[in-house]
């Protein structure tokens, strides 16, 4: 949602109040919008709250006060939500020796779950070409008896035929495990960090 439609579905929420009313709430909200630049829309949408919101306690507090709206029944709902950004920061700050501790012991899971992983990968790729090796080696190995032993010759065609599968199989899921799984988990977790961090850094403006 930019702007624009952030504004439309505002004004279609507030059509039941005065014209006037309505087009001050609107300016206000455009002002705001435009006087932080340094913000993406998105994120300015995070702080000030969903049209919706901002519809239902403009909307209470014009009917609670006889009809007069005010620049601060506007915005006191962003007022709020900045006072809780520094609450926020000030509790980090007094609980910071907390968080060292914490902080020290998330990094180690993470480096201990890194190396599993890395781990796991050689395992995984040791198997498959240990399977897939094998597979050709019965798969050869019956076709030569075939001509000899035709029943071991199909047991061992078979045999290397299943193993090769497997270890096609294998192949399949490490790509898929460890070559778009993980990346792409890498990667949400990444935003997820970078979205709550610019969040966070625009509440404070």
């Amino acid at each position: 949602m930019n702007r624009y439609s952030y504004l439309n579905e505002l004004n279609l929420l507030l059509l039941d109040l005065p014209e006037k009313e309505r087009e001050d709430t609107l300016n206000y909200f455009d002002n705001y919008f435009k006087n932080h630049p340094d913000m993406t829309e998105d994120e300015m949408i995070q702080v000030i709250g969903s049209p919706a919101e901002n519809a239902k306690r403009i909307r209470e507090k014009f009917i609670a006060d006889g009809g007069n709206l005010t620049d601060a029944d506007v915005f006191r709902q962003t007022e709020k939500r900045t006072s809780y950004s520094w609450l926020w920061i000030i509790l980090s700050i007094l609980t910071f020796p907390i968080w060292i501790p914490i902080g020290v012991a998330l990094l180690a899971v993470c480096i201990t779950m890194m190396i599993l992983l890395s781990i796991m990968m050689l395992v995984v790729g040791i198997m498959t070409i240990i399977i897939f090796v094998g597979g050709i080696s019965i798969l050869i190995s019956g076709i030569m008896k075939l001509f000899v032993v035709p029943i071991v010759g199909i047991t061992m065609v078979g045999a290397g035929m299943m193993m090769l599968g497997v270890s096609i199989l294998f192949i399949n899921l490490y790509v898929v495990i460890f070559g778009k799984g993980i990346p792409a988990l890498v990667r949400k977790i990444s935003a997820l960090f970078k979205g709550r961090r610019k969040k966070k850094e625009g509440r404070e403006l």
